[in-house]
């Protein structure tokens, strides 16, 4: 089992609180489930067990809160009643944390990031990666050759 530092959110808890604000209202399991299909232009839904497993684990961290549905509108749908989620003030101020995280979304191609002093922009090379492939072994030493001036 992988381990992770308290306090933080996988991509799918913070896809399942982005869908269940969005929502506005109390939102069901298999409904959070097309959201997020439909958010991430997946053609299948997330895993039940992976889904319902993550909503547990966000109301029991207090992101989330749930209630049954009431049965009169379960029993006059024909089917049975449906959990309902909906973020706390804590699942919020969770999320809001969480997106801060993230790291800022990639550019289209062809537009130059502005240079920061985190990542500082990489020298052109004049040569070809064809011709910088030539590597040679040396006594358990690797060396690169043809890696051509910088522009």
């Amino acid at each position: 089992m992988v381990r992770r530092r308290p306090g933080t959110l996988l991509p799918l808890e913070i896809g399942i609180l982005e869908q269940a604000v969005d929502a506005r209202d109390p939102i069901h399991g298999f409904a959070i489930a097309k959201l997020l299909r439909d958010a991430s232009g997946a053609r299948v839904l997330t895993a039940h067990g992976t889904l319902y497993k993550a909503l547990a684990r966000l109301e029991t961290a207090g992101l989330l809160a749930s209630s049954w549905e009431d049965p009169d509108i379960a029993a006059t749908a024909g089917r049975p009643r449906r959990r309902l989620y909906e973020v706390t003030g804590a699942g919020r101020a969770a999320l809001v944390a969480a997106r801060a995280q993230l790291p800022s979304p990639r550019l289209q191609p062809g537009v130059e990031p502005a240079p920061s002093s985190r990542n500082p922009p990489l020298p052109k090379l004049r040569r070809t990666a064809t011709e910088m492939v030539a590597v040679r072994r040396n006594f358990g030493e690797t060396r690169a050759f043809g890696l051509g001036e910088f522009v």
